[in-house]
């Protein structure tokens, strides 16, 4: 099935400053101040070109390395295209998913490094087998027309983030069994030549939430029992004598327990969105306390990704939009991303972004027929 992928690019997205008038006029004689011209709108995103596939796919499993773009094909496998060129996409490659007991590997999330691409997988289950909550598959993309299948790693995982060369995995509870107050484990690995993943250390008992790297330090921010929220962090600087800092609760933001937020960090600054709220949580990674705030957003958003200095945001069917300031700690409106349909997720890498647009399907009883295929829209920063 194929993905359409539209990219867009910015213009030049620059504040123009007020403009302050001088009195004139003789002596004696009274003056009439110019009004200061208002600044103008931020530019549109414009429209590039375009690399389109069909899928039924409604949410975005992507990373990046470059100009280098990795992305979820579903039955196309894992796709590896060069967005060197904006208005010319190019497919490098792609790696059908592997297949177990019948049925083929699901992807849910993916995180790159050079030329090696993580991803969390639910395994291939069908008839009666039972999946074993996600997994680990490393991919090798070095020569991106004969990509390769490595390693397969862990049970049960939640959440994956590179440091570095090293690869962090967060691994929750056998999901066959019941906790009142479920723990997770921080495993840090190598990633041998093969693709091998030998373990350097583990934190035990960490709570259940979303990992966010910054350096040498990983932040876990989750959900409490209470609806509460809370950041766990957690030193590296030594990856094989991990340091548990202190956990900062409440964030001034209610979370699911089980399933975290989403999360963008801009600089010093971690931004927290519980989908279908109008304001996002700010906390000061400077601070000991985080110093908690609201930001109030234009509308209900359903996703959250920093681009650059900015913060890119997902309003569903309101479109998505690039907030700046977020570097400073205070959002303010940017450029709207033109894109035609409701957004559901977005992601920033380095200089580009990405909009996702889920597909659109009629279904009857047991019968679901696709309309329009799921569309990415990738888009240039400035």
């Amino acid at each position: 099935m194929k993905r359409r992928q539209v990219i867009a690019r910015a213009g030049a997205w620059l504040g123009a400053p007020a403009l302050l008038a001088a009195c004139g006029g003789s002596a004696g004689s009274a003056s009439v101040p110019t009004p200061a011209p208002a600044p103008p709108p931020p530019p549109a995103f414009k429209v590039l070109g375009e690399y389109a596939t069909q899928s039924a796919a409604s949410s975005l499993a992507t990373t990046a390395h470059g100009r280098r773009l990795y992305l979820d094909g579903e039955s196309a496998g894992l796709q590896a295209l060069d967005a060197t060129n904006l208005s010319q996409p190019k497919l490098l490659g792609s790696l059908p998913l592997q297949s177990f007991n019948g049925g083929r590997d699901s992807i849910q999330a993916l995180a790159a490094h050079q030329h090696r691409v993580a991803a969390l997988v639910v395994p291939g289950c069908a008839g009666t087998c039972r999946p074993s909550g996600l997994e680990m598959v490393m991919a090798d993309f070095s020569e991106p027309t004969q990509p390769r299948w490595l390693k397969r790693f862990g049970t049960d995982l939640i959440d994956l983030a590179w440091m570095g060369d090293r690869l962090l995995l967060l691994q929750g509870p056998p999901v066959d069994e019941f906790f009142s107050a479920p723990r997770a484990r921080l495993l840090v690995l190598d990633i041998g030549i093969d693709g091998t993943p030998t373990p350097v250390s583990q934190i035990e008992g960490l709570p259940l939430g979303r990992l966010r790297v910054q350096g040498t330090r990983a932040h876990l921010v989750y959900g409490t029992a209470d609806g509460g929220s809370g950041l766990q962090t957690i030193d590296l600087i030594d990856a094989a004598r991990p340091v548990l800092g202190p956990a900062s609760h409440p964030l001034g933001t209610r979370l699911e327990q089980t399933s975290g937020p989403h999360a963008a960090q801009t600089g010093d600054f971690l931004w927290l969105l519980k989908s279908g709220e109008a304001s996002l949580t700010r906390l000061n990674l400077r601070h000991a306390d985080l110093a908690p705030e609201r930001q109030a957003l234009p509308g209900p958003a359903q996703h959250i990704a920093p681009l650059g200095g900015g913060l890119l945001v997902a309003f569903g069917e309101a479109g998505a939009r690039l907030m700046s300031g977020a570097s400073t700690g205070t959002l303010s409106a940017g450029p709207q991303i033109e894109v035609s349909g409701a957004v559901a997720s977005v992601a920033g890498f380095g200089d580009f972004g990405v909009a996702w647009l889920p597909a659109q399907q009629a279904c009857s009883p047991g019968v679901c027929t696709l309309l329009r295929g799921a569309r990415a829209g990738l888009f240039a920063a400035g």
